[in-house]
């Protein structure tokens, strides 16, 4: 993974270390900033979108299935830290809840982004939005 993945971006020089809630861009009242969510590698990072009409956030590793959506939990074997991993995803999908922020993951195989909302006995669900209906 290294020599096809990292090696390449290292060798061409266009990285750039980044700290916890840098912003990494900003135009136009978007801001795109990066934060801290290890568990699954120490340094692991989501990426979030921010705009005066709302905002989404790119959950990279820390959410690999959506069963992880109700038990937040549940690990996945590749979790560097497992405890850590756990905190993090309930705090995202809390800050998801709570900021109204939408949830665009990685892993699954949903071609949008997607509310989460708790459900009666107060679990994380997902509810996919459609696309046509984003920036309205």
């Amino acid at each position: 993974m290294y020599d096809d993945s990292v090696r390449p971006v290292l060798d061409t020089g266009r990285w750039q270390l980044v700290v916890d809630e840098q912003v990494i861009a900003q135009h136009d009242g978007t801001t795109v900033t990066v934060r801290l969510a290890p568990g699954h590698t120490a340094g692991h990072l989501v990426v979030e979108i921010r705009h005066p009409g709302g905002g989404a956030v790119m959950s990279g590793d820390l959410i690999h299935h959506p069963v992880q959506l109700g038990h937040p939990d549940l690990c996945q074997g590749g979790d560097a830290d497992p405890g850590v991993a756990r905190a993090s995803r309930g705090a995202l999908l809390q800050r998801c809840i709570d900021e109204n922020l939408l949830l665009m993951p990685s892993h699954f195989a949903v071609d949008a982004p997607l509310r989460v909302e708790l459900d009666q006995q107060d679990r994380p669900q997902l509810t996919p939005l459609d696309p046509t209906q984003l920036g309205r």
